[in-house]
């Protein structure tokens, strides 16, 4: 080898030889290496070679009982050992294949066997000096400089090795960590385009078509959506007499078998003759069959062509004739109507955006063109509102990267092998804890976690007395929130089609199990659970459901709202049980919708302000105080409530909510102002009474379709902010629930609505209002200061 100034490698192969050797001239210093068995251990040389070659050593070695092994580090003759590559490449493939917690548990036996090796030094070292000291006294022979000099060598490749693998470790969790951020970015980046598509879209239908167009285009929609189904399943003989029908309630039953709602044989029957007895007392619902109603959308869309969105290429039916049609020719011939009417709103659909309801028309029976444009526009302002605190939520730290799995699987093929191992590791773990979670039960949290029930159900009180039916509570209503939390994502491509059906199972699960803790049935096992969707297949949204535990039924209904209802019953006449005083036929709900508020760690009592309580007590929907039988009281084992108007009365603390709050009313976990009369709402002001992580709840009337009398003009502008994000920037949009059908009018005379929390209400200088049509919860920020 020729002289130069880089550093050359060789192997020493003989033990004998009492130096290093190296292939170089005395310039500069000699990298070599020596083979231990199987192993080649890198070295460096640490001192300066001599004229011969050979390097002057620190350290000759184990000369005398007075002498020390060498340092670590600064092992025999000045060499230090280099880390083997071979070992970290074997880390990568193991943790590639494995996962992270492989490279741990490999890590942790490495670095097990480094302090075992050093241990076994240390006590031959003991043993030579005992053996020099007290000769007579000890059996055995002690090492040999040569075998201090091997296990020195051994040493310090085996710590360089386990040094060099802590940073590969410490390099790998940067990378995955860095993964977990871009997964996290990418679909907050794809929620945000999909907030910003559905604002087209409502200028498309606000701008370019009339309500007459949005209404046809939703039948064609609906009866496109219903034939698909119906193809894949036996719905298609009802759907051939339902295409020959005039009379619209006989229509409706064929459109239930189809859909799966309805058996045959007695039940199919009595359906029937119901809707033939409608029609012949009231026949006014006369309607053409199905086919000259859709020639007539035909002939319609030929005369006024329906302008094409500006959000892509013009579209028209997707052919949603099959094969299967030709034995019914009337919807054969629907079919073929249906693919000359232009597809625009495909994309708004259950497919999609899921705005359009594939069932819109049926559930709004009797709701015209401007009804169900409203119904349309309402669902738009929603999907766009959680499309962005979805993406907020996504873009906060913390945020778990495995929710978005279709964004997780688009970019896991960019990341490094080993850190697609880690990914395909914390999956796995994520699946083995949940089933873990579902058989562990915290006792010493139960009351904290049942505070954030807000309000809680109706039996809480009693459910508070056993820590497992407790438990069931929270457990049950965590499923229903996380239900809730998935569903933000519901017409995105950010969610898994699997992940949005698991968000309406999240929701009847857990008003299963809070029904069933309520009635101290924890112990019974859900034998089934069966599922009833809008359109009658996978893709709708849960409406109600029915469960089989032991011998009760439990059947679920207004999954769509807020407030969703448990009917428990018994199907073996034994009845419930005997302590619990209801008749059979028990209905289990909350007092209005299901809204939750953060609890106190600590278990205290969860501090709520009432602002503008007005002349007189209402009730809020929070939890009563058992045994009273007046909703006004709460239950302070629960709730600290305080109520504040700007005119003072006994039980009511002065506080002018245009003002900053005074000291005594900060750190509230939630405020509720309900009718916001005479004053807007400023959440930057009212927020100071909230700490972070709380939230404020709003409720009134608002103005929620154009034109609408008979409301509150300053609700009408928060509700207005709320929607297009004009908040302080330590705040977000949790919920914004509007409902027009809810008519103005005396309480007294008009029903309470289901999804308002708590009512009714009065003005501060008296007089009852109209229940609210609106709710907006605001939070603020856990990283508020």
């Amino acid at each position: 080898m020729a002289e130069s100034d880089q550093h050359a490698t060789t192997n020493v192969t003989r033990p004998e030889v009492a130096t290093f050797l190296s292939l170089q001239s005395s310039a500069g210093n000699a990298a070599v290496s020596r083979n231990l068995g199987a192993g080649r251990l890198p070295a460096i040389m640490r001192q300066p070679m001599t004229d011969a070659g050979v390097a002057t050593p620190v350290d000759a070695g184990v000369t005398g009982p007075g002498t020390q092994p060498p340092v670590e580090g600064t092992s025999l003759y000045g060499v230090s050992a280099l880390p083997d590559p071979a070992v970290r490449e074997r880390l990568r493939r193991l943790t590639a294949e494995q996962g992270y917690e492989a490279l741990n548990l490999e890590l942790s036996r490495m670095t097990q066997e480094l302090q075992a090796k050093r241990q076994e030094i240390d006590n031959a070292n003991r043993f030579r000096q005992d053996a020099a000291q007290y000769p007579h006294d000890v059996s055995g022979t002690p090492w040999s400089e040569d075998m201090f000099a091997q296990a020195a060598i051994r040493r310090d490749q085996m710590s360089a090795d386990v040094e060099d693998a802590q940073a590969y470790a410490a390099n790998l969790n940067s990378r995955l960590e860095h993964f977990k951020h871009v997964v996290c970015q990418a679909a907050a980046i794809r929620l945000e385009g999909n907030e910003q598509a559905l604002g087209e879209w409502q200028a498309y239908l606000d701008t370019q078509l009339t309500p007459g167009q949005v209404m046809q285009q939703a039948e064609d929609e609906q009866e496109r959506h219903l034939i698909a189904h119906a193809s894949l399943g036996q719905g298609l003989p009802a759907l051939e007499r339902r295409s020959h029908m005039t009379n619209p309630y006989a229509r409706q039953v064929e459109q239930r078998v189809a859909t799966g709602q309805i058996g045959g044989g007695c039940q199919y029957c009595h359906e029937m003759n119901n809707a033939i007895g409608r029609f012949h007392q009231d026949p006014s619902g006369y309607s053409p069959d199905l086919m000259t109603q859709f020639e007539q959308h035909v002939a319609a869309e030929h005369t006024s062509p329906t302008p094409e969105p500006p959000l892509g290429p013009a579209a028209r039916g997707d052919a949603v004739s099959d094969p299967r049609l030709a034995a019914f020719p009337g919807v054969r011939q629907e079919s073929s109507l249906l693919d000359q009417l232009p597809h625009f709103v495909h994309q708004l659909g259950d497919d999609g955006f899921k705005v359009l309801p594939s069932d819109i028309i049926d559930t709004m029976a009797g709701g015209g063109p401007h009804q169900v444009v409203a119904r349309i526009r309402e669902l738009i302002l929603l999907r766009r509102n959680n499309f962005l605190v979805l993406a907020r939520q996504c873009r906060a730290p913390g945020f778990d990267y495995l929710v978005p799995r279709p964004v997780l699987r688009e970019l896991l093929p960019t990341a490094e092998e080993d850190v697609q191992g880690c990914v395909r590791g914390e999956i796995a773990r994520a699946q083995s804890d949940a089933e873990a979670e579902a058989v562990i039960v915290g006792a010493a949290t139960v009351l904290a976690l049942l505070l954030t029930v807000f309000p809680p159900t109706a039996p809480l009180g009693m459910a508070m007395d056993a820590g497992l039916a407790g438990y069931g509570l929270v457990s049950g209503y965590a499923a229903y929130e996380q239900g809730q939390t998935l569903s933000l994502g519901a017409g995105s491509t950010v969610l898994d089609p699997e992940q949005q059906e698991a968000a309406d199972g999240l929701k009847v699960m857990g008003a299963v199990a809070m029904a069933l803790s309520a009635l101290n049935l924890v112990g019974i096992s859900v034998q089934s659970v069966r599922i009833f969707r809008a359109g009658g297949e996978a893709g709708g949204a849960a409406q109600r459901a029915e469960a089989m535990a032991g011998p009760y039924r439990i059947e679920v209904t207004d999954l769509e709202t807020g407030s969703p209802r448990a009917t428990v019953s018994s199907t073996g006449g034994g009845g419930l049980p005997p302590d619990f005083q209801v008749p059979d036929d028990f209905t289990f709900s909350a007092d209005g919708p299901l809204v939750s508020v953060p609890a106190r760690p600590n278990g205290q009592p969860a501090r709520v302000l009432d602002v503008g309580a007005g002349p007189q007590d209402a009730p809020l929907g929070l939890p009563p105080e058992p045994g009273r039988g007046d909703l006004t009281l709460v239950d302070r084992d629960l709730v600290d409530l305080t109520r504040s108007d700007i005119r003072p009365r006994p039980g009511v603390t002065e506080w002018d909510a245009t003002r900053p709050p005074p000291t005594s009313l900060r750190g509230q976990d939630a405020l509720i102002i309900n009718n916001p009369r005479g004053y807007d709402v400023d959440v930057g002001t009212v927020g100071q009474a909230i700490r972070p992580g709380g939230r404020i709840i709003i409720q009134g009337r608002a103005e929620v379709t154009p034109g609408m009398r008979g409301v509150n003009p300053n609700m009408t502008r928060i509700l207005r902010a709320a929607e297009q994000g004009r908040l302080p920037a330590d705040y977000r949009v949790v919920e914004i629930v509007t409902d027009p059908a809810i008519p103005s009018g005396s309480p007294e005379a008009v029903p309470r609505p289901p999804d308002v929390l708590g009512g009714p209400f009065s003005r501060t200088e008296g007089g009852a209002v109209s229940w609210p049509n609106t709710r907006i919860i605001i939070e603020k920020l856990p990283t508020a200061r």
